[in-house]
C-alpha cells in the first residue's frame, strides 16, 4: 500500500519535542530555532508544531535525560559519546532503530541519497547494519553526491613571510626557518613576536603530528591499528616540538592560553592550524580593517621530514545526528518531518531561507540576498543568515553546496583554502568504526588513564619538563597500562567495518 507523502503531514497539529545543541550564530540574536524562518514555514507546511529543548549542560544534561527516561521525540546528539555508545542507547530503548521498510516508505529522500553515496551510508550505520540517525551533509543537488569541503589547516602572515624575505614554506623545516626568522628579525617592531601560536585545545600543535605520520591516539598504519604515542614518529614530533618551544617559537603559556586568535588579531602571533570559519576567515578580515598591509593566508598542509602531509582528525568519525526516542508517539510522521530537510524543496529552504528575502533564484540558481550577505543591523553576516536559514549551522540537511559556493568560495583567497587544505591525507586516519556496548566501557577503563598519562607526559616532553631520554620508559609504562587490549579492540571493531 502506498504511503500518503502529501503536506501537512498531520491534519490536526501535533507538538514534537526535539532536544538540540543551539549553535552560536543563532543564540547571538534569538533565544530558539522556533525564531527560524525556514523552521517556521516547515511548520505551516507539516502542521507539526516544535518544542525546542537547547541544553545547556552538556554532557551532564544528556546523561542525566538518558538516565532518567525523561525523554523529548528526537535528539540531535554525536551519539558515539554517550555511554556505551549508539548501541547501549539503542539496547537501553532510548532510541529506536529504524527498518529499511520504514526508512524507504516514510524518508525516501534521506534513502535516495543515501544509496547515492554508500561511502556515507557505512559511516552512519552499525556494524549490524542498524541504521538509527540523520546526519548532515554538504550536497551537490545537480548529481545527488555528497560533497566535503576542508574547513581545518595552517596559515600564516603572508605579509610578514614577505617581510623576513622568505617564500611561503612547504615543509616542517622550512616552517621552522620562517618562524625563527618571524622571531629574530621583531617582524611585528614590537618586541613580542609569538611565531607559532598555539592554545590549551592543543589543536595546533596536535595537527602538526600529522606531518611526522602519527598523531596523539589510535591511527592506521599499513591496515593495523597503531597507538601513536608509542611510535619512533611520534618521539620524532616531541623532539620537534621541544626545539622549537625551547628556542621560543611557541608561546609558553599554550597549555593555559583560552584563545589564541587574539594574540593573531593583536599581530603578536604569525602562524597556527585552526578552523577556516571562525579562524582564519574572520582573523583575516578583522585584521585587514585594523591593519590594511596585513595579510593572513592559508598554507598547504606542511611536508614532514619523511613526506607525511597527514590529516589527524578523523571524518565523520562521530557526527552530530538526529535520532527518534522511544518515547516519541509519532515515529513515521517524525520521519516524514526528518526527511523534508533532504528533499529538493526542503534542502533549499532549510539551505537558503525564504526566497525574495533571503535569497533570490537568479538563472535557477539560489542567490543569497544583500540582505543578508552585507546585514545592515549590526549582526555579521552568518548570524543574518541564520536568522532565516540553517546554511551557516550543522543541521541534519542536505546543505545546498550552492551556499557554500556564496559564502566561502566567493574570493581567490577563500577557493586557495580548499585547494590549499586538500593537501591534507587520509592516510593516517580510522573509518568510522563502532564498538560494542562491552568494548566500549572497557576501551574507556583502558584508555582514560593512558590518554590522562599520556597528555600530561607528552606535554612534559615539549616543554622540556621531562628528558626525552624518557622516552623508552613512557612508552613502557603505556603497554604496561594495557594498551595491547586497546589496540586489539580497536582492530576487532575495524574488521567488522570493513565488512559492513
Amino acid at each position: 500500500n502506498e504511503v500518503d507523502l502529501s503536506f501537512p503531514i498531520v491534519d490536526e497539529p501535533i507538538t514534537l519535542k526535539y532536544f538540540i545543541n543551539m549553535n552560536g550564530a543563532m543564540s547571538a540574536t534569538m533565544p530558539t530555532y522556533a525564531d527560524v524562518e525556514a523552521f517556521k514555514e516547515i511548520e505551516r507546511l507539516t502542521n507539526i508544531k516544535i518544542e525546542w529543548i537547547h541544553p545547556t549542560g552538556g554532557n551532564e544534561q544528556f546523561a542525566l535525560m538518558v538516565s532518567s527516561k525523561d525523554l523529548p521525540d528526537m535528539i540531535n546528539w554525536p551519539f558515539g559519546n554517550a555511554k556505551g555508545g549508539a548501541q547501549a542507547l539503542l539496547r537501553d530503548n532510548v532510541l529506536i532503530p529504524l527498518s529499511e521498510e520504514d526508512l524507504y516508505a516514510y524518508a525516501p529522500n534521506y534513502m535516495r541519497i543515501m544509496d547515492k553515496n554508500p561511502e556515507e551510508k557505512r559511516n552512519t550505520i552499525l556494524d549490524d547494519g542498524t541504521m538509527f540517525q540523520f546526519v548532515n551533509f554538504n550536497f551537490d543537488p545537480a548529481t545527488d553526491e555528497i560533497v566535503s569541503f576542508n574547513i581545518k589547516g595552517p596559515y600564516i602572515r603572508m605579509d610578514w613571510v614577505e617581510k623576513v624575505g622568505m617564500e611561503a614554506p612547504e615543509t616542517i623545516d622550512g616552517l621552522y626557518n620562517v618562524l625563527k626568522a618571524f622571531k629574530e628579525q621583531n617582524v611585528n617592531d614590537k618586541g613580542n613576536v609569538i611565531p607559532f601560536i598555539v592554545d590549551k585545545n592543543l589543536e595546533a600543535i596536535k595537527a602538526i603530528a600529522g606531518s611526522f605520520g602519527t598523531r596523539w591516539s589510535m591511527l592506521t598504519k599499513d591496515g593495523k591499528i597503531v597507538y601513536g604515542p608509542i611510535t619512533s614518529e611520534f618521539k620524532k614530533y616531541v623532539e620537534t616540538m621541544h626545539k622549537w618551544y625551547s628556542e621560543g617559537l611557541i608561546n609558553s603559556d599554550f597549555p593555559v592560553l583560552e584563545n589564541a586568535g587574539a594574540r593573531i588579531l593583536s599581530s603578536e602571533a604569525g602562524f597556527t592550524i585552526g578552523s577556516m570559519g571562525s579562524g582564519l576567515t574572520m582573523q583575516r578580515e578583522a585584521l585587514l580593517e585594523s591593519d590594511p598591509n596585513s595579510n593572513l593566508d592559508s598554507l598547504p598542509y606542511l611536508l614532514g621530514p619523511d613526506g607525511h602531509q597527514a590529516l589527524v582528525d578523523d571524518k565523520g568519525a562521530n557526527p552530530r545526528a538526529t535520532a527518534i526516542t522511544s518515547a516519541n508517539k509519532y515515529p513515521m510522521e517524525t520521519l516524514r518531518w526528518i526527511d523534508y530537510a533532504y528533499s529538493p524543496e526542503g534542502s533549499l529552504l532549510t539551505t537558503f531561507g525564504i526566497e525574495g528575502e533571503s535569497y533570490e533564484m537568479m538563472d535557477g540558481y539560489p542567490t543569497l540576498t544583500d540582505k543578508v550577505m552585507n546585514p545592515a543591523n549590526g549582526y555579521n553576516q552568518e548570524e543574518a543568515i541564520a536568522r532565516y536559514a540553517l546554511g551557516p549551522i550543522n543541521y541534519p540537511n542536505a546543505r545546498d553546496i550552492r551556499f557554500y559556493e556564496q559564502v566561502n568560495l566567493n574570493t581567490p583567497q577563500k577557493k586557495r583554502i580548499q585547494e590549499n587544505w586538500s593537501t591534507g591525507t587520509d592516510e593516517i586516519l580510522i573509518p568510522p568504526i563502532s564498538l560494542t556496548t562491552e568494548e566500549s566501557i572497557e576501551y574507556g577503563n583502558i584508555m582514560s588513564s593512558i590518554n590522562t598519562y599520556v597528555s600530561e607526559m607528552a606535554l612534559n616532553f615539549i616543554i622540556g619538563k621531562e628528558p626525552l631520554d624518557k622516552f623508552e620508559e613512557f612508552t613502557t609504562n603505556i603497554k604496561k597500562m594495557g594498551i595491547e587490549d586497546a589496540l586489539a579492540i580497536y582492530e576487532e571493531a575495524l574488521k567488522r567495518f570493513h565488512a559492513r
